[in-house]
């Protein structure tokens, strides 16, 4: 009996012993990004070699149970490298997810939602935080060279251009959304290290979401967010010098000036042996001719310039809610004393906080205060230019103000004196967004979000006579201050529904906008005191000039979108926007702006068994855009400020006056632009090769445009829709993993984007030219170069040919196009434009155990441009400063490229036209190394040192044949510190 009672109890203590080896534990975490820190919602997270998973919330929290001694995790989502980790006893587990080179951008931000790339129907560019910030630059846009069908030429938004231009007088300036709110401030004020996503959208199909100024493409812009879980900082930081190359640009030393200067004044006539010198020299340079041999410009541009770039980043957060605090403070100092300074601070702030199951609220703000101080100008010119005969200091090392005793070559270093010219300007910034969103049913959200962007500037500048560049008995200073606000609240519904194989995104959105902007300026001479400069201007004495200036406009706009998925196979997305600007005349305000597209997932087919392919989308779109972006007050007509002299007893008297200028207009209307465009998309051996290839075309119409009026009318222009243009073109994107080793990995990125921009009509659809504008049919909208050609120069032995020119041996010859035997202006002909026919990019990116080398490459071909120094620059008051050393025509040595110097001349007849080159080149445009430290500090998550230069290499055709240019190169170190 005892036996038979005990067999029960041994047979549950058995199988109790044999169950703690499956305990089952509760482990929490989140699952973020690895670059960014932000949360990532969907991803799936596993129990390897279990059927236990979950998924992560939209907070990117997830929950398991699992027996936390011996089970390992495996979490995957798409664009993110699956990541393994063993639970190792811990309770909490956060993971971080690195992402997928080869699939970067998955979800993509369109403007007022985000859509998977599987899923996308039109042509959207993206880039993540690693591409961002690979260069070591000032601002997002050094960021976006190379980009496919995106070309940015300077430090702005201004100079950004996507597909080309379109508008002749109106803006081609893309539009800024930064967090889904448009945005107006400068991209400056913008710190990389703070950017999540960027999304270039391309074509009508993403553009139309934003129909106003959609036509000139969209810049979407998403910052980082806090983190639940983990508070983390981080920290990003750059210190560089700049150091400059003379390349093959090189000004004259005295023995060469010398030459030079006595070249020129016996073209002149003025000087025949050196007993005609004392002429052509001041007595300071005659009493050390020949023995004194100084170059200004080289010994300043020598010095080294400086830069630090450094940001601090503080995220956490918690099932409630998450917060984020970044501060960046980045410095541009240029060589030389009292020269060009920027300084630069960003504080960047974002908090969300779920108060409800279903509610959501969100404040975040970006605080930023920018100072200039300002070069004196042309500072490093006048430098190359000053005579290196003369001493600039005297034997006691004070500043020569004379050197020669010309007033027009006053010492460069009295400009290092900022009580005697100074300028300087700054800019604050506040640009804060709230939200609030609810889930009012399973798939159904509204969201609505208000934003308000205040900007205040000011800027002043003084100068008296004691400055290199100014000889005015009456000292001078001014000052102006500008204040701009602008709001926008846009309220959205959106829908997500699947129902089995059909799926349905749809949402309305309702969207205003203001923007009201107040500046006032001040002006005068005969300060009373020297240190009042622009901080007291009602002590000028003399010259007092004031203005002001008011501009407000506004914006309302209805749009609505829907796409519709069946199977993940068939996509149609259709799209409606409808504007009303006030800029507009008020009969054509409102304007409608429909799109649609359509994609086809192939790879997703049952019958498509190509095995190499991995993934194969075909997609297409159509629709239309507009641009309102001129002035708010165009249709409203304008006149000019004159002041007209009435004579009196009192003598005469000047009386400010108004002149009519612009008639106003009351139907001037939408530019709008048709675009259409067909791309495909592609993945090929799992993925480790992937692509896309689009093609597009957008027609412009009703250009919004000034006409010139007769003088009869009373008026001198009104604004109007006339004429068309056209852009076209391909873009080609190719990504690859070269090597895939567990020590080495090798991925390659390269674009490449050819686009054909071109005046199809003008004005009057009979002209197919209008020289004065510089317009011209199948060319395009500006930037072209029309000019003479230049056959070299006329030779001794050409003489009698050239006298039928009316020219001389030494003088440009000009290729007489029409032959009637003189030169006209019927011989200047279209030499090239500014556009490059092909612009072209590769990225490599190569990781060997912890070192990292990243090449930026980007090149360009097709362009035209033109070398000022060997032209305009050498040739302006020739014999009197001095110049760029070219191998210039004389008697003696009969050069075919660079004509004779003549002194006394402003200029050269004909000396534009010997200038122009190809400007084909090749940049390494950036080049970093860096080495990740694993167990550097403890408390670290990562930690990465770098150095890097920008612009290190470089073939340019330019130079190549013969055109001058210099350099400067910036070498930087720098570290990334996670904890």
């Amino acid at each position: 009996m005892k036996s038979a009672s005990l067999r029960p109890m041994l047979c549950m203590l058995c199988l109790l012993l044999a169950l703690q080896g499956y305990a089952q534990d509760v482990v929490k975490g989140v699952v973020t990004d690895a670059v960014n820190q932000t949360q990532i919602p969907g991803v799936a997270v596993r129990v390897k070699n279990r059927n236990t998973g979950t998924v992560s919330d939209p907070n990117g929290g997830f929950t398991l149970s699992l027996n936390a001694a011996t089970d390992t995790i495996v979490a995957s989502s798409i664009g993110y490298l699956t990541q393994e980790l063993a639970v190792g006893g811990r309770k909490v587990l956060n993971i971080s997810l690195q992402a997928d080179p080869q699939k970067l951008g998955e979800l993509v931000v369109i403007g007022y939602t985000t859509v998977r790339r599987k899923d996308l129907t039109g042509a959207v560019a993206s880039m993540g935080p690693e591409q961002l910030t690979r260069m070591q630059s000032n601002n997002v846009v050094s960021s976006l060279v190379g980009l496919a069908g995106v070309r940015a030429t300077g430090s702005d938004a201004g100079s950004i251009r996507i597909r080309g231009n379109r508008s002749v007088a109106a803006s081609n300036t893309p539009l800024l959304i930064v967090d889904g709110m448009p945005y107006y401030g400068s991209l400056n004020t913008i710190d990389q290290n703070d950017i999540a996503s960027l999304d270039v959208l391309k074509d009508a199909s993403s553009a139309a979401l934003y129909g106003s100024r959609g036509a000139n493409g969209i810049i979407v812009i998403t910052t980082k967010k806090g983190i639940k879980g983990k508070s983390r900082i981080s920290v990003d930081s750059y210190t560089g010098v700049g150091k400059y190359y003379w390349g093959n640009l090189r000004n004259m030393k005295a023995a060469e000036y010398i030459q030079f200067k006595r070249d020129a004044n016996r073209a002149a006539g003025i000087w025949n042996s050196t007993a005609d010198d004392a002429k052509i020299f001041s007595t300071v340079e005659l009493d050390k001719l020949g023995q004194v041999d100084n170059n200004f410009a080289k010994d300043y541009y020598d010095k080294l310039g400086f830069q630090t770039n450094n940001t601090i980043t503080f995220t956490s957060g918690s099932d409630r809610g998450s917060q984020k605090i970044s501060f960046n403070y980045l410095n541009n100092k240029a060589r030389g004393k009292n020269m060009a300074k920027y300084d630069r601070f960003i504080l960047s702030t974002d908090h969300d906080m779920q108060i409800r199951k279903n509610i959501r609220i969100g404040l975040s703000s970006r605080l930023s205060y920018e100072k200039q101080q300002n070069e004196p100008g042309s500072f490093g010119y006048r430098l190359f230019r000053f005579i290196p005969t003369v001493e600039l200091y005297d034997e006691n090392g004070e500043l020569i103000a004379f050197p020669i005793g010309d007033s027009l070559l006053k010492n460069p270093f009295l400009d290092e004196n900022r009580d005697a010219w100074d300028s300087q300007s700054s800019a604050y910034q506040a640009f804060i967004k709230a939200f609030f969103s609810v889930d009012i049913l399973p798939g159904l959200n509204f969201r609505t979000n208000l934003s308000m962007d205040q900007v205040f500037t000011d800027a002043g500048s003084y100068i008296d006579n004691r400055s290199a560049v100014f000889a005015e008995a009456l000292n001078q200073a001014s000052i102006s201050n500008g204040k701009s606000s602008r709001y926008a609240w846009n309220n959205i519904l959106n829908y997500k529904k699947t129902f089995g194989d059909h799926a349905i995104d749809a949402f309305g959105v309702f969207e205003l906008q203001e923007s009201r902007s107040l500046s006032s300026n001040a002006s005068g001479s005969d300060q009373a005191l020297a240190q009042y400069k622009w901080y007291n201007i009602d002590a000028l004495t003399q010259n007092k000039t004031l203005g002001s200036e008011f501009v407000r406009s506004q914006q309302l706009s209805y749009v609505g979108r829907v796409q519709y998925a069946y199977k993940d196979r068939y996509i149609l997305t259709g799209t409606m926007r409808y504007d009303g600007a006030s800029q507009l005349a008020p009969r054509n305000r409102w304007d409608l702006f429909p799109s649609i597209a359509a994609a086809w997932n192939i790879s997703e087919e049952p019958f498509f068994k190509v095995k190499p392919v991995s993934n194969l989308k075909l997609r297409a779109s159509y629709g239309l855009t507009g641009n309102n972006a001129i002035s708010p007050y165009a249709t409203y007509g304008a006149v000019l400020t004159r002041y007209t002299i009435f004579g009196g007893s009192g003598g005469d008297i000047p009386y400010p006056t108004l002149e009519p200028d612009q008639l106003a207009v009351e139907t001037l209307k939408w530019e709008k632009t048709k675009m259409l465009n067909a791309g495909l998309d592609f993945g090929l051996f799992e993925n480790r090769i992937t692509g896309s290839v689009d093609f597009y075309s957008s027609k412009t119409s009703d250009l919004l445009n000034r006409r010139k009026l007769p003088y009869t009318t009373g008026f001198n222009n009104v604004w109007a829709n006339i004429g068309k243009s056209q852009n076209t073109g391909v873009e080609i994107t190719l990504n690859a993993v070269a090597i895939d080793k567990k020590d080495l990995r090798w991925s390659l990125g390269l674009n490449f984007y050819h686009n054909k921009e071109e005046l199809t009509e003008l004005y009057d659809p009979r002209l197919t030219k209008d020289i004065q504008n510089g317009w011209w049919i199948g060319y395009p909208v500006n930037g072209v170069t029309f000019d003479y050609v230049s056959a070299g120069i006329w030779q001794t032995n050409e003489a009698h040919i050239a006298a039928i020119y009316g020219r001389k041996p030494g003088e440009i010859k000009i290729k007489d196009m029409d032959g009637d035997g003189a030169i006209t202006g019927n011989d200047r002909q279209i030499i090239g434009t500014e556009r490059p026919t092909l612009g072209s990019s590769l990225t490599t990116t190569l990781t060997y155990r912890n070192f990292d080398l990243m090449l930026d490459v980007y090149s360009e071909i097709g362009a035209l441009t033109r070398d000022d120094w060997s032209t305009t620059r050498w040739a302006n008051d020739m014999g009197r400063f001095n110049a760029a050393k070219i191998d210039y025509w004389t008697p003696d040595n009969p050069s075919n490229k660079y004509p004779q110097p003549l002194a006394g001349r402003s200029s050269l007849d004909f000396i534009s036209s010997i200038g122009y080159y190809k400007n084909d080149f090749v940049r390494l445009r950036n080049a970093t190394l860096g080495y990740t430290f694993t167990k550097l500090l403890p408390f670290a998550e990562r930690a990465r040192v770098y150095v890097a230069a920008a612009e290190p290499l470089r073939y340019w055709r330019y130079t190549a044949e013969g055109g001058l240019s210099d350099r400067e190169v910036v070498y930087n170190i720098g570290f990334n510190l996670t904890f």
